[in-house]
Protein backbone atom coordinates (compact mmCIF):
# COMPACT_ATOMS: atom_id res chain seq x y z
CA UNK A 1 0.00 0.00 0.00
CA UNK A 2 1.57 3.66 -0.93
CA UNK A 3 0.47 6.71 0.27
CA UNK A 4 -2.87 7.12 1.68
CA UNK A 5 -4.64 5.37 -0.62
CA UNK A 6 -5.77 1.61 -0.50
CA UNK A 7 -7.29 -0.54 -2.79
CA UNK A 8 -10.13 -3.13 -1.72
CA UNK A 9 -11.98 -5.97 -3.30
CA UNK A 10 -14.91 -8.07 -2.41
CA UNK A 11 -14.97 -11.15 -4.42
CA UNK A 12 -17.72 -13.95 -4.48
CA UNK A 13 -15.38 -17.24 -4.85
CA UNK A 14 -18.82 -19.45 -5.02
CA UNK A 15 -17.25 -22.07 -3.12
CA UNK A 16 -14.45 -22.02 -4.80
CA UNK A 17 -15.97 -22.79 -8.27
CA UNK A 18 -12.82 -23.72 -10.61
CA UNK A 19 -10.30 -21.64 -11.23
CA UNK A 20 -11.64 -18.67 -8.75
CA UNK A 21 -8.60 -18.36 -6.51
CA UNK A 22 -6.06 -18.08 -9.55
CA UNK A 23 -8.85 -15.24 -10.99
CA UNK A 24 -8.24 -13.61 -8.20
CA UNK A 25 -4.88 -13.66 -7.78
CA UNK A 26 -5.35 -12.28 -11.67
CA UNK A 27 -7.56 -9.26 -10.57
CA UNK A 28 -5.50 -8.53 -7.68
CA UNK A 29 -2.44 -7.90 -10.18
CA UNK A 30 -4.84 -6.00 -12.55
CA UNK A 31 -5.96 -3.63 -10.03
CA UNK A 32 -2.95 -3.34 -7.65
CA UNK A 33 -4.94 -4.35 -4.82
CA UNK A 34 -3.84 -3.98 -1.40
CA UNK A 35 -6.33 -6.43 0.13
CA UNK A 36 -9.53 -8.42 -0.91
CA UNK A 37 -12.58 -9.40 1.34
CA UNK A 38 -13.86 -13.18 -0.15
CA UNK A 39 -17.13 -14.82 0.40
CA UNK A 40 -17.79 -18.42 0.14
CA UNK A 41 -14.38 -19.32 -0.07
CA UNK A 42 -13.06 -22.97 0.54
CA UNK A 43 -9.63 -23.55 1.64
CA UNK A 44 -6.97 -22.67 -0.98
CA UNK A 45 -4.76 -25.35 -2.56
CA UNK A 46 -2.24 -22.91 -2.49
CA UNK A 47 -1.81 -18.49 -2.41
CA UNK A 48 0.92 -16.55 -4.39
CA UNK A 49 4.12 -16.38 -1.67
CA UNK A 50 3.50 -12.78 -1.18
CA UNK A 51 0.02 -13.04 0.09
CA UNK A 52 -1.30 -12.66 3.96
CA UNK A 53 -4.34 -14.75 4.81
CA UNK A 54 -6.32 -14.47 7.73
CA UNK A 55 -7.23 -17.46 8.41
CA UNK A 56 -3.99 -18.95 7.22
CA UNK A 57 -4.52 -21.97 5.44
CA UNK A 58 -2.79 -24.07 7.79
CA UNK A 59 -5.43 -23.53 10.71
CA UNK A 60 -8.50 -26.03 8.74
CA UNK A 61 -10.72 -25.99 11.24
CA UNK A 62 -11.16 -21.86 10.75
CA UNK A 63 -11.80 -22.48 6.35
CA UNK A 64 -15.52 -23.72 6.89
CA UNK A 65 -18.94 -22.27 5.27
CA UNK A 66 -22.11 -22.18 7.24
CA UNK A 67 -24.33 -19.35 8.83
CA UNK A 68 -26.29 -21.92 11.90
CA UNK A 69 -29.33 -22.61 11.54
CA UNK A 70 -29.74 -20.91 8.36
CA UNK A 71 -27.54 -22.73 5.89
CA UNK A 72 -24.81 -25.28 5.99
CA UNK A 73 -22.60 -26.57 2.81
CA UNK A 74 -21.70 -30.71 2.66
CA UNK A 75 -18.61 -29.50 3.84
CA UNK A 76 -19.62 -27.43 6.89
CA UNK A 77 -18.59 -28.23 10.33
Amino acid sequence: MSGKNATFASYNLNQNRQGAWAYLSTLVGAYAVDAALVQEASLPAALPESWRCHPSPAVTERWRISVPQYYRTGAAT
